[in-house]
Formats: C-alpha cells, structure tokens, sequence
C-alpha cells in the first residue's frame, strides 16, 4: 500500500511532526510511505526522519525576497509571483493561511496529478479541507485531529462541519475528541475512530531512585501553563529544599518564564535548558514528570515520560491525560488549574519513594500500549477498510529509541566520572583536543579503540579543566563524531568524592560530541545565591576538604586584571557549608570598561583557593541556563551599573558582569511597565498599542536590558 501524510511543515520540532515521523516509520517496514511537507524551512528537518520513509516539499520558504510582498503583505518565495496570491482552497481562517498561496495550489495540483498514492493521511485542518477539494475521487483522505475540536473558534467549527462530510475518514488522538467529531460532524456512515499517538520504547529509562529531580517538557506557551508548574513547585521547595524542577522546551514563553522564576526566587532550582534534540536522555535524568496544561490534544510528552520510567503528576486537562494515566496508578491527576492541588500532587510524590518506585513500574508496563506497532496496526485497520487493500496479519515491529536517527556513538557516562565512548563503526583511532591554553598550543590525546569500537576515556585522558573535542580517525582523516546518544544517569553519582575528577557528554550545535571535563582537588558546590537591591548572598557547601575554616574569604577578581580584587567574610562550617555576602556596589569600579566580568573564589585560611560553581547539577554546557536577576547599582547622579550573577558556560565557576545601565528609570515608564503587566496577557497587545511611541520605544529598551524584574 502506497501511504501519503500531508503536513504544512515538518522541518521543525514539535509533538506532531514526532508523531508523523514515528507513524510513517513503523508503517515503512511493510508499506510505501512519502511525507509530503508543504513547506521547506530548513535544509533538513530537526528531527530524525528514518531513510525507508521518502520527505517531498513544494514550497521553499527559507529565503524571502527582501522588500517585496504580494497581496495582503504576502511574502514573495521562490521569485515565483504566485507565492504573492492566497490560496484558492486553503481556509483563510487558518493560523497558517498566509504561507499557503497560488504557488502551493498549483504544486499541489501537480503532485496529487502524477501521485500513485493509495491513501492520503492529512494532518492539519486547513490542509484536510484543502485536500477535499483537490484529491482525486479515487484516493481516500483521512484527517487526523491533533488539535481537539473544541479549541478551534466557532467560526472555524462552522466551516470544519460544512466541510468534513466530504473526508472518507477521520481519526482523533482521544475518545473525548472523537465523540466531538460524531456529535458536531454530520458524518453519517464515515468512520471515526480514537487511535492514540504512538511512542517507542526508549534506548534506556530512569533508573536512579535518588534522582531529586523533576522534569517537564513542551513548546513554552500559556497553553501549558508552566507557570502554574513553577508556582506548584515554589509551594513544596521549602519542604523538599535539594529537588530541582527542570523544563525542557522553547518558545514565545521563555523570557516570561524566566522572569517569574526570578520573581519566585526559584533560579537555582528551577532550569530552563531549552528544547532537546533527544529528549530520552533528559527524561532518564528524572525521578518523576509533571504537566500543567490548560488543555491539550494529546499529551505526547506524558506517554514519553511514561515509557522512560516517570511517574507523572499531570492537570486533568481535556482532552488527553485522563485516557493516558491511570490515577492512582502509574501518575496521579490533579484538578486543571488549581495551583494547590497541582503542588499537593508533586508533594505526595516527592516525599514517597516506595511509591514513585511502584508507578515508575507500572508506568513503563501501562505505557507499553502506546508502542508504534500497536498504533500502526490500528491505522494499518482502517486504512484497508478505506482501499480495499489487504494488509498481513503479523504484528508490525516494534520501534526502539534513538529510531531513525542511529547514533554512530554512544557516550556513557560512568560512576567513577569516566566516560565511555561505543562506536557502531569502530574508527581507527579516537582524538581528543583540549583546551588552548594563553600563548600555547591545544593538549590531544590520541586512543585506540578496542575490537568491538570501545574508548573509555579516563582522568589521565582529560587531566585539564575544560571543553575536549572529540575526533574519530578513518583513513587518517580526522571528523567530529556526529549522530551521538548520551547516557549521563551515573554523573552525579560523583558528588560525595573528595575531589572533583568528572568529564560529561556534551552534543553541540551540529550534534557533534564533546566532553565537558572538571577536575578540582576541592570545590565549592553553590547550593543558592539571592540577589536583592544591595547585596549578593551566596550559599555553598565546600567539597574536598572536611575542615572547619572561620576565616575564608570570598575572593572577587577582576578576569581582565586579576590584580584588582574585593575581599569578603565567608566562614566554612563544620559541615562544609558556606555563607557569603557580596555588595553589589563593590564591583562596580571607577575604572571599568562597558563591561567588565570579575570571578568568585573561596579563599581559604591557609592560602588555597576554589571555585564556586555548580559542578553537579549534571548538565554539560549551557550558555547562562541558569539565570539570576540583574540588579541596577547608581554609581552617580546621572550613571549606574547594572551588576548581573552568572555562570560560565561549563557552570564550573561563578562570575559577576557589569556593564551600564540607565541610572533611575523614569516615573513615566515605571508606570508604563506596571500598566501593561497589569494587563490581562490577551490585551497586553492592545494595551502596548495605547503607549506613545517614545515610551514604546523605552519599554523595548528596558526589556532587552532586563530592568523590568
């Protein structure tokens, strides 16, 4: 059977393209699958798409004519005019409807002309009334829902009810969106059924009891109301003071987000460290999920942190989770927006480890149902009921993690802090290039691999703090290892060392792997830092040495001249612990630049000095994915400084940036800013629009300087 799906775009990441690409995979073992993406954003699309599925575009929208548009302020794509005009099929009442256009008809027309498609599978609601009045008569279309009918507005209800009668199939993601479909859509003897999306079994699961570590994930937009997740967790932070929230994703959200992390003073333990190109490997870093929507189609991420293990604490949203979880047994759901009880739910999990270990089985046994041969079976059901076309009655295979994209290299993160590196075509030899030191060349390291394509990569390897590129040699020919799967669930196993000797996998921008090396006789692990008006409290508790020292100082140096330094008390108690207090003006000095950075150190009584970082928090690199509020020190009547806590991109060392700010903002645009945040977030729009263009303009000033905390 020939099986086309039908997606305006699959270049990016998200939920659905997952499950686009997940299906066509497991229905390619058997059958002749082709995506068709409407339009082309990228070269290749970010997630990994399996080389037995065929990926065909129509439209290239990455590169715009500059100053050209068409009608309606189209933009013009291709140099073809026709990118200019609307679509003649495409319902204008789509989110989407100004990418469709004269161009994407006549392709379409093109395409559905020469295809030998013996099924059409169409994934958005404006496409699925497209194809209705494009597709040939002999080729059935089925829409697949994974948006609920109840979300659009009622003028597109209106228009999907006039036009679905004409669709041969449809089929919802949840039986509560299914039964919208009977009871809204006059579908008479169409069939319409609820077939889940599919998720495979993942490479490796969750399997550290200990891990006090929460983590979430999804497109951050208010949709999902993490905002609600953060307040829950800012109820039980106090009770459950070394568990840390972490929530994977991007999105318009992000900054607002971080904001009101900072506002709930939660920026050490809550980590927003953007989306994860495999997110298996963030899901086994956790002892539990959590999710807040207001609503959702689905609820993919449910299922994915199901199979890895996690028990999930989950808003009883419509339409999805109540189908998924089985309250009580392998998650617990939670009234939908009610803050209170979402936070109750976390902290019954949290304090009970017996039962997060009972749901975490049960949650991998329960979730086994979502397995892409389950789902592809049901699909594999209707769609020879729809052509006629006999279909085996074996099970289809099941698909395991990592999927389409074959990692040529696993790392694995080991306990003593070593990592070991399997190859799945041994190369000759494996590089290693360290850090350049000032005025001297890089350190290599040259290993051989074992017969069967393993390195392990030990201290001796690594002695010297920083990023080690990782190299394989084939034919004497040195490339970046690519396509990598990380194992890090051993990492923190490290913490209770006398010293610090850890190298961790690190995937860079083009998935290349390298490893993030620490190696410190003794450190100080930073456990909290407040930032208030004046003043800069740093918590820490010192590893590598067990001795009382009531007379540390917390050392601040200048990085460009280490000779310009600032002094403080920071006594070391019996137990390791640490408390600093910085002033925020002591940083600021006559003679800096537009920006000068100075670094932290713990000086001890007898002369050592360590860093204070956040070695253990189990994440390579991340440029600033801990973020601490900016305070705005007057240095004059007319100047200030606005001083800013970070952490260096290995988070190994704490450092402080100053650069200039605007001395005391304005009345006007404090009362600017207090207007449009009083704003309900659907008029903050409209609201903005009511400003002058000189306090707009202030406001955009503001914002990018982070003065609005």
């Amino acid at each position: 059977m020939k099986v086309v799906f039908f997606h305006h775009n699959v270049f990016g990441i998200g939920g659905t393209v997952r499950t686009i690409f997940t299906q066509a995979e497991a229905l390619s073992s058997r059958h002749d699958v082709e995506i068709v993406s409407v339009l082309r954003s990228r070269e290749k699309p970010l997630l990994p798409l399996s080389p037995t599925v065929r990926l065909t575009s129509f439209v290239d929208i990455r590169h715009p004519l500059p100053d050209e548009e068409g009608e309606d302020g189209r933009r013009i794509y291709e140099n073809d005019p026709r990118s200019g005009r609307p679509s003649a099929y495409f319902p204008a009442r789509d989110g989407r409807s100004h990418f469709f256009s004269e161009l994407v008809d006549d392709r379409m027309a093109e395409f559905l002309r020469s295809t030998d498609a013996d099924v059409i599978i169409s994934v958005r609601a404006g496409l699925n009334i497209m194809l209705t009045e494009m597709a040939p008569d002999h080729i059935p279309v089925v829409a697949q829902a994974h948006v609920p009918f109840s979300s659009y507005s009622r003028e597109y209800r209106d228009v999907l009810v006039r036009e679905y009668p004409r669709l041969h199939g449809i089929v919802t993601v949840t039986e509560a969106d299914a039964q919208s479909y009977r009871d809204s859509v006059d579908v008479g003897e169409m069939p319409v059924l609820a077939i889940p999306n599919p998720c495979p079994a993942p490479t490796f699961v969750a399997n550290r009891e200990d891990a006090k570590t929460i983590v979430a994930a999804g497109r951050l937009v208010a949709m999902k109301r993490f905002d609600l997740l953060i307040d829950a967790f800012a109820q039980v932070r106090s009770e459950f003071p070394d568990w840390e929230l972490r929530i994977y994703g991007g999105g318009e959200e992000m900054e607002a987000l971080r904001r009101h992390i900072r506002t709930r003073k939660l920026c050490d333990s809550v980590v927003l460290p953007g989306s994860h190109r495999r997110l298996e490997e963030a899901w086994a870093l956790g002892s539990m999920s959590a999710m807040s929507s207001r609503y959702e189609s689905f609820g993919l991420t449910l299922v994915e942190a199901m199979r890895s293990g996690l028990p999930v604490v989950s808003t009883d949203c419509p339409v999805g989770p109540g189908e998924i979880i089985s309250d009580g047994e392998d998650g617990l759901l939670v009234r939908n927006g009610d803050v209170g009880a979402l936070a109750q739910g976390l902290r019954t999990l949290m304090g009970d480890d017996d039962l997060r270990r009972r749901m975490s089985e049960a949650a991998i046994r329960n979730s086994a149902r979502f397995d892409p041969g389950v789902i592809a079976a049901r699909h594999e059901e209707l769609l020879s009921e729809l052509t006629g076309i006999s279909v085996p009655t074996n099970p289809l295979p099941a698909l395991s993690g990592a999927r389409a994209e074959r990692p040529t290299c696993t790392a694995v993160a080991q306990p003593s802090g070593d990592v070991e590196l399997s190859f799945a075509k041994p190369p000759e030899a494996v590089v290693l290039r360290g850090p350049k030191p000032r005025g001297g060349e890089p350190r290599v390291e040259r290993l051989t691999p074992t017969g069967d394509g393993r390195v392990r990569v030990t201290a001796e390897e690594t002695p010297v703090t920083g990023r080690w590129a990782v190299y394989r040699v084939d034919g004497g020919v040195e490339s970046t290892v690519q396509e990598v799967s990380i194992d890090a669930r051993a990492h923190s196993s490290n913490a209770s060392a006398a010293g610090l000797s850890v190298a961790v996998p690190v995937r860079g921008s083009a998935n290349e792997l390298s490893l993030s090396v620490r190696r410190f006789p003794q450190w100080a692990e930073v456990r909290q830092i407040d930032v208030g008006a004046a003043t800069c409290t740093i918590d820490a508790v010192v590893h590598g040495s067990t001795d009382a020292d009531p007379h540390a100082r917390l050392r601040v140096m200048m990085r460009r001249d280490k000779s310009v330094i600032r002094e403080f008390d920071a006594p070391v108690e019996s137990d390791g612990s640490v408390r600093a207090v910085m002033p925020l003006r002591s940083v600021v000095s006559p003679r800096r630049e537009s920006e000068d950075f100075w670094e932290l150190r713990l000086r001890l009584s007898s002369g050592e000095t360590m860093r204070l970082g956040r070695s253990l928090v189990g994440i390579g690199e991340h440029k600033r994915v801990i973020r601490y509020p900016a305070r705005v020190v007057s240095t004059s009547s007319r100047s200030a400084a606005r001083v800013w806590p970070y952490y260096t991109a290995d988070l190994s060392t704490l450092a402080v940036q100053v650069d200039e700010a605007p001395a005391d903002p304005d009345p006007l645009m404090g009362r600017a800013l207090r207007f449009r945040a009083a704003l309900p977030r659907g008029l903050r729009r409209v609201g903005a629009r009511l400003l002058p263009a000189s306090v707009k303009r202030r406001l955009r000033e503001a914002y990018k300087r982070d003065l609005a905390d």
